[in-house]
């Protein structure tokens, strides 16, 4: 209701209305809380469960809100865009997830409010998620975090139960979201910590020393192991392949493509044998989603790499069995066999392929898995049947494979991340996410807002890009552009294959050849902005609005570095301001001045009291180092 404030509940499945607790107790809806208010220097963390005392599944939204009237306050959606509050209507930054009350949930674990003398942001623990909304009512007047939860008798760690976190916590507000998010960083350091400090470009499979002149590129990340002593010799990093939630299955071209085919296929490769199809089969039979008919979650694909039926698995490493969808993958004995004195080269991580699922299913209703869940369960979106959510299943699983890994002081490298699911980039170390972004002969990079989502959620840490797209089309002009775009955002660019799969870029002397001076040019700036590492709060802003700027830095020389992108299709210019604090300066130490310099162009640019002049053309990308003069 309007203005109310602290904890509410609404029975989904019953489309009741919202109820209040009073102490902990939802008489109306028979549910309770046990909550747990703590005050840290930084935050108020709320942490506890919500509770069925009516022993029946649930579908439940619960809701905690804060009653304020921010009329006139910003709703920042992410580093780039914000909304003035006004009227009455819910603000909110969501993607479709196909479950719960809304079919949504938020994209970022954040949601931060702010005016001119104050911020304010509530958040989810990535450690601890659901499916969640942060939003912002301006006709109830509430800045709410709800959650929709399914409570069943089955989950062995919490039955009839559901585990929630959440934190409240103030801002700078001069630098609104971003400062918000730095907040965040500064609560959960854990959270956004680079292990892979020394960094360059993605390496998909080939084999680095058929590269002709190899050393040009900055080849830094190799997905695969097909020559793993070489790169331990030549400073690149070697990942083992995985794609931990589903299961391509290759069928004859005369078998029909009907779930009842796929079973039966299924089942005889199960009977037969200790190969890998036999025990992903067996996987398949035990740990393969389930939807609301009872029926195994399949696809049927014809793709380079398999035609036949793709199996959606459940990754939780807790479910039983001699191999589970967690255990085929990762278990002391295959981490001996990559890892140990008998492995042939020292490999540096797993890689996680397709993490966000692109072709699993969203829910699984299968209730034998409901038993071995560590993460809440949420609820149909149509039915409000209870099930698991795959976004949570491959948290369960990249958090705990993260673990070992990090123990050993090894990397995980995951792609196709973050889209919806930016609460798995805790456990990751590299990221990134093939691409395409040629149309009709033109570079079309995806949206900022996308750009932005990559960038904040990686924080310091490498993010890669790998274009998959026709190379006789995307000539040296595209392949600049793509360079630049990447500059700005402090991401490594690097290239796959037309289908993601066949013909390789890497392959083809002809292109990559075309393309060598770019490289040779732009990789090593690239690497020097990205390892000082980005930082959300700019302390920089250029006179003319339009020019987009980013910080990196500063680095152990202590100089920060500024990108600035001209987005429009005309000249601007103006003066980049720069706050000292951008180069971890205090007032004390009586800097008067910077030493600037344009990197692309090699330009000494003119400093006047921290105050650079610049001048980008349409679509320029200027990459300046600025660093204290002593």
């Amino acid at each position: 209701g309007e203005g109310a404030s602290g904890f509410m509940a609404r029975d989904v499945s019953a489309a009741s209305d919202f109820h209040a607790f009073r102490e902990n107790r939802c008489r109306p809806l028979d549910l309770e809380l046990e909550v747990e208010y703590t005050a840290r220097p930084t935050h108020i963390e709320v942490s506890g469960h919500l509770i069925d005392t009516r022993g029946e599944d649930r579908a439940v939204t619960l809701v905690f809100a804060l009653p304020l009237d921010l009329e006139g306050w910003t709703w920042g959606d992410d580093i780039r865009r914000g909304r003035r509050i006004a009227g009455s209507a819910e603000y909110i930054q969501a993607t479709g997830v196909r479950c719960g009350a809304t079919g949504t949930m938020s994209l970022y674990p954040l949601a931060p409010v702010f005016d001119e003398t104050s911020g304010l942001a509530l958040a989810i623990d990535m450690d601890r998620p659901a499916v969640h909304r942060l939003s912002y009512h301006a006709g109830t007047g509430q800045l709410a975090v709800g959650f929709d939860v399914a409570l069943v008798a089955e989950t062995r760690r919490f039955p009839r139960r559901a585990p929630l976190r959440f934190i409240i916590y103030r801002f700078d507000p001069r630098w609104g979201f971003r400062a918000a998010f730095e907040k965040l960083q500064e609560i959960y350091p854990s959270y956004f910590e680079v292990r892979s400090r020394r960094q360059g470009i993605w390496m998909p499979f080939t084999d680095v020393s058929t590269v002709q002149g190899w050393r040009d590129f900055g080849f830094r990340y190799h997905e695969g192991t097909n020559n793993v002593p070489f790169d331990d010799d030549s400073d690149i990093l070697s990942f083992h392949y995985t794609e931990p939630m589903t299961w391509w299955m290759r069928m004859q071209s005369s078998s029909p493509r009907t779930p009842d085919a796929a079973r039966s296929q299924r089942d005889k490769l199960a009977a037969g044998g200790e190969g890998q199809p036999s025990r992903m089969a067996r996987v398949a039979q035990t740990c393969g989603m389930e939807d609301e008919a009872g029926e195994p979650c399949l696809l049927f694909r014809d793709t380079p790499w398999c035609d036949g039926a793709v199996w959606s698995i459940n990754p939780n490493p807790h479910l039983p069995g001699e191999s589970n969808g967690a255990t085929v993958h990762w278990s002391e004995e295959i981490r001996n066999r990559r890892y140990g004195p008998q492995a042939k080269g020292a490999l540096d991580g797993e890689y996680l392929d397709s993490l966000e699922g692109y072709v699993t299913a969203e829910l699984n209703l299968r209730r034998e898995h409901f038993i071995h869940s560590t993460v809440p369960l949420t609820f149909s979106r149509v039915s409000h049947r209870p099930a698991l959510f795959k976004g949570l299943a491959i948290h369960e699983f990249t958090r705990w494979i993260s673990a070992d890994v990090h123990a050993m002081g090894k990397l995980l490298f995951a792609n196709g991340v973050p889209y919806r699911f930016p609460f798995l980039c805790p456990w990751l170390d590299v990221m990134g996410t093939e691409t395409n972004w040629l149309r009709g002969g033109r570079l079309a990079p995806p949206s900022d807002a996308q750009l932005c989502l990559w960038r904040t959620m990686a924080g310091a840490k490498p993010y890669l890009l790998l274009m998959n797209t026709d190379y006789n089309a995307l000539g040296p002009e595209l392949v600049e552009e793509y360079f630049l775009i990447s500059l700005f955002h402090g991401f490594y660019p690097s290239m796959f294959s037309h289908n993601a799969s066949e013909d390789p870029y890497w392959k083809n002397p002809r292109w990559y050849d075309r393309d060598r001076h770019l490289f040779v040019k732009y990789q090593p700036l690239i690497r020097r902005v990205a390892e000082a590492g980005w930082r959300p709060v700019t302390h920089a802003r250029c006179t003319d609005p339009d020019i987009l700027v980013e910080r990196f830095g500063p680095d152990e020389k202590g100089c920060s570095f500024f990108t600035l992108r001209n987005p429009t299709g005309e000249t601007r210019g103006g003066r980049l301001v720069i706050d000292p604090r951008a180069l971890s300066i205090s007032a004390e130490q009586r800097v008067e001045s910077l030493e600037a310099r344009e990197l692309i162009r090699g330009l000494e640019l003119e400093d006047e009291a921290w105050r650079v002049a610049v001048r980008l053309g349409p679509g320029e990308v200027w990459a300046i180092q600025a660093c204290p003069r002593r």
